[in-house]
């Protein structure tokens, strides 16, 4: 049996910026913005925590 590896989703850099645009803005949640920009929930809370001071 081979070694399994995590699937990384792949989704456009755009959309990452885009979803985190609305959630530093306060339009949407997280877990909403992941749904409408089709980006993982914690890669966005990731990039949000870095631009919070």
């Amino acid at each position: 049996m081979g070694l399994l590896l995590p699937v990384r989703r792949q989704y456009d850099p755009l959309m990452l910026e885009r979803a985190i645009n609305a959630v530093m803005s306060g339009t949407m949640t997280q877990s909403k913005a992941a749904r409408v920009f089709g980006v993982p929930q914690t890669t966005i809370s990731g990039r949000v925590k870095k631009l919070k001071p």
